[in-house]
């Protein structure tokens, strides 16, 4: 051993100055690197700081592909009040083009199981070898047998439109109900498919009616009418496949195309969750403030790390908004809601302030995002903190949950031009559609309540 000392001591002798290496306490090592690169905090998900429902908006959204074996059931409304919009002369309607093109359009599923009704008070079913723009377009006959009144919640129910996955379900109707109960038809389309993460599609095209409408139920009103009358087609299923059979309808029918209005009123409006973090944040300069440490391994999550001690600390974002084909167009403006936790270490999460932080919409923020990549379109934020108010531990993490709640400040104009309120001196025009549409849109939004546009991050003391 002494002999095996004496060479290791001669041969560090002869070695150059700049090869030796100190030893130093692998602990120490262990030490620096910790210092000089602190753990980031946990993915909130993994830590439990928000809710499962927007965990899972994290890691999934709409599914690409249209459903390759599809079951359509298609409904029309067999009352009296539509036997106006059959024309037996051998003119082609809009309403015959439209039942055509509903047929037609399902051509673009590579398998359907198709199967035909008629509703009013009950519901029958119909010859789905006959075409529909033949058997309803053409005959007065097929408007009886169902009862004088449109009653929705027939077919809404499991027995005829269970919302399940490859199924799609398509009503025809005027929109015209008995008792004019537009909050009833809300709460039922809420809870029996938007819940369930449905969507509820629209098709609407006027067409020239010659007839009465019984629905108003007055004597008054019980006189004949020849003018053009909105008809609606209203289509359930997932988002994909309503959007799949809507680009089908006008494939089949391209004149119908130009004059038809097509919706779709879904909670997830937008083509992907908005990820305001795919850039890095531009963080103000100054005396102290916030240092950027990067993301987190959910890609979704950015922290930084606190400076100094400054009053407030504030850095800017930008993300991309492209809206789905056919969904209303919703704004992103000042409605954000804020979430703000002390993580300290070993102890539970507890609440802060929401009014810790505050958001606003700044295009400044996206001056190097692409202007022209339509249909995307930048998104840009700048968020302030009131760091002062992170003081509440020695040593913490400050986990902030924002999310924008969309807007609708503007409606397509037939809403206006198709809708009235006095269906008796109106009876060409649909009652109370305006208000059953902005309810319908206001209903799909919330269900989601701003977990596509969310935002979240850590600063670190």
């Amino acid at each position: 051993m002494q002999r095996r000392k004496l060479y290791l001591d001669y041969f560090a002798a002869l070695a150059p100055v700049h090869l030796k290496i100190p030893i130093v306490p692998l602990a120490l090592l262990t030490l620096l690197a910790a210092c000089s690169s602190p753990p980031p905090p946990p993915a909130p998900c993994a830590q439990g700081l928000i809710g499962g429902s927007a965990c899972q908006a994290l890691a999934s959204f709409q599914r690409a592909e249209a459903s390759q074996n599809l079951q359509a059931r298609l409904f029309v409304d067999g009352t009296d009040s539509m036997r106006g919009f059959v024309n037996a002369t051998g003119a082609t309607t809009r309403y015959q083009q439209l039942l055509r093109a509903l047929e037609d359009g399902l051509q673009q599923f590579p398998q359907v199981q198709r199967q035909s009704f008629k509703f009013g008070t009950s519901v029958a079913a119909v010859p789905s070898e006959r075409r529909l723009n033949v058997l309803a377009g053409k005959n007065q006959d097929f408007y009886k047998g169902v009862g004088l009144y449109t009653e929705l919640e027939q077919v809404l129910n499991d027995r005829y439109l269970p919302s399940r996955s490859g199924q799609l379900g398509v009503i025809v109707t005027d929109l015209f109900q008995r008792d004019t109960d537009v909050t009833s038809l809300i709460r039922l389309l809420k809870n029996r498919y938007l819940q369930k993460g449905w969507v509820v599609g629209i098709v609407g095209v006027e067409s020239a009616f010659d007839g009465v409408v019984f629905d108003l139920d007055t004597e008054q009103a019980k006189k004949s009418i020849r003018a053009n009358r909105p008809v609606y087609a209203l289509v359930l299923g997932s988002y994909v496949d309503v959007a799949h059979y809507f680009d089908g309808i006008n494939q089949a029918d391209s004149n119908l195309q130009k004059q038809a209005q097509f919706l779709i009123f879904t909670a997830r409006p937008f083509r992907s969750r908005v990820n305001f973090f795919s850039e890095a944040p531009a963080v103000e300069a100054g005396d102290g403030g916030l240092i950027d440490m990067g993301l987190l391994e959910d890609e979704r999550t950015y922290w930084f790390r606190l400076q100094g001690e400054p009053p407030t600390a504030t850095f800017k974002a930008c993300g991309q908004v492209e809206p789905l084909p056919y969904a209303l167009a919703a704004e992103v403006g000042g409605d954000w809601r804020a979430q703000v936790l002390a993580v300290p270490t070993g102890t539970k999460p507890r609440p802060l302030p929401a009014e810790v932080v505050q958001v606003r919409t700044d295009a400044g923020s996206c001056e190097t995002a692409a202007k022209d990549n339509p249909p995307s379109r930048p998104l840009g934020v700048a968020v302030q903190v009131e760091t002062k108010a992170l003081n509440s531990e020695q040593s913490a993490d400050y986990f902030f949950a924002l999310a924008a709640h969309p807007e609708l400040n503007t409606f397509p104009r037939w809403w206006d031009s198709w809708n009235t309120d006095d269906a008796v001196n109106e009876p060409s025009r649909t009652l109370h559609l305006k208000q059953f549409l902005r309810s319908l849109a206001a209903v799909a939004l919330n269900e989601n309540a701003g977990s596509d546009l969310s935002m979240y991050f850590y600063i670190r003391r």
